[in-house]
């Protein structure tokens, strides 16, 4: 069961709280931003790795368990959500098309301070809008949202967002994906020691839509 902040109508609170999926607060309009705090329950928990569509980085096998927050934006077919949380802690976002975390479309690559994440829907549907956190303590952050009808990046675009995280657009410029480059990230491509895979047996892990420079001149040819 979970109590309601006031009454409870057609199996739904009256005044969403926002500490839970079934309780997420509505954020209405094309646009707009409300300030608020992390200091819910703890009901949602993703796992380090591949959730849905999302990856999250972390040393934790369970970055996000710390408190969160819901809310839920309905968006036409077509329709395009940017959001963007600002605080002085870090925070993941997450956007969902269900409560299970296997629903994830789109997320931050792991907890940071300022971060944006967009969606695009291809048929009209509600989505859910998580704050996240891996800490106990509650924080307060700022949330921003916008609604339009433009795409959320250009179709197979690589870029560097900073000096160690490449983003890559998928093919029909609905999601926008991020990745850690432990080598740092250059002209949209995460760098990758070539060397030190110069053979199959010590091959470079990579993940799905990685993109990335070499030079072959110092690498031996032992496949003919």
């Amino acid at each position: 069961t979970y109590a309601c902040d006031g009454a409870c109508t057609a199996g739904a609170c009256e005044n969403p709280a926002g500490d839970v999926c079934v309780d997420a607060v509505p954020l209405l309009g094309l646009a707009g931003a409300l300030t608020d705090r992390l200091d819910g329950i703890d009901s949602q928990r993703y796992q380090g790795g591949a959730s849905g569509q999302c990856v999250l980085t972390s040393a934790s096998s369970t970055p996000t368990d710390g408190r969160e927050q819901f809310y839920r934006v309905s968006l036409s077919a077509g329709e395009t959500l940017k959001v963007q949380v600002e605080s002085t802690a870090d925070h993941f976002i997450m956007i969902q098309t269900g409560c299970d975390v296997d629903t994830c479309v789109a997320s931050t690559l792991n907890a940071v301070r300022d971060a944006e994440v967009a969606y695009r829907a291809n048929s009209a549907q509600t989505v859910l809008v998580v704050v996240d956190s891996d800490s106990a303590t509650a924080s307060e952050y700022t949330l921003k949202w916008e609604r339009s009808t433009s795409l959320v990046c250009a179709p197979g675009r690589a870029r560097c967002l900073d000096a160690t995280t490449a983003s890559i657009c998928g093919p029909q410029g609905v999601t926008e994906s991020q990745y850690a480059c432990a080598l740092g990230c250059t002209n949209g491509a995460c760098e990758v020691n070539a060397t030190s895979a110069d053979g199959c047996a010590s091959a470079v892990d990579v993940c799905t839509g990685f993109a990335a420079f070499g030079v072959l001149a110092s690498l031996t040819d032992d496949i003919d």
